[in-house]
């Protein structure tokens, strides 16, 4: 996983911009000690800036890139798997990553998600319906959170799949609780 953020800033820091530019020599200490992949958890903001360095890390050290998207998970307020708006935006988000940087030979997987099982099988970032809410026990509440999360995942790996064919999907979990649910509602997720 590679997200260098320097001493005093937070996850929120822009380090594709940074004009220090730690990829170099980040890359050049990941080459010697073997790596060939690292994992993005979200691309930045410029496009530009991305490409510069997705193209440092595959051209000087020949390594390669899984982009993802956290798909909301750890925003505030908490995401809701069942508003059809929030749901949309995240999808928009995801198409456009895949189509911004589906063409650089860098990018070898799209990880969808983040421990984002972790709203139905931690009770972190919780979220719910009124639906979901009159189900008589908090284990078919839980199952159901689940079955609509991994199908809305799979519904965007299909999308994926119908403008980026080349690259494999990933759906990104934390721990193993509700793979069963994952099994039978992502047919279209290539790697766990």
């Amino acid at each position: 996983c590679y997200n260098p953020i320097p001493v005093g800033k937070d996850y929120e820091y822009n380090f594709w911009g940074d004009t220090n530019k730690p990829w170099l020599i980040d890359g050049e200490l990941m080459k010697k000690a073997g790596v060939n992949t690292v994992r993005i958890y979200r691309p930045g903001k410029n496009p530009e800036e991305v490409k510069k360095v997705l193209n440092d890390l595959y051209s000087r050290f020949g390594i390669r890139a899984l982009m993802g998207h956290y798909l909301g998970f750890w925003s505030w307020p908490a995401p809701n798997y069942t508003d059809e708006n929030f749901k949309e935006k995240m999808r928009a988000e995801v198409l456009e990553m895949v189509r911004l940087y589906k063409d650089s030979p860098a990018v070898l997987m799209w990880i969808l998600g983040n421990e984002n099982n972790y709203s139905f099988d931690r009770n972190v970032q919780h979220w719910s319906s009124d639906a979901i809410d009159s189900l008589p026990t908090k284990e078919e509440q839980r199952k159901e959170r689940a079955r609509i999360y991994y199908s809305y995942v799979n519904s965007i790996a299909k999308d994926i799949k119908k403008i980026d064919s080349n690259h494999p999907v990933v759906l990104g979990v934390g721990e193993t609780a509700s793979l069963d649910i994952a099994k039978t509602q992502c047919p279209d997720i290539d790697v766990i």
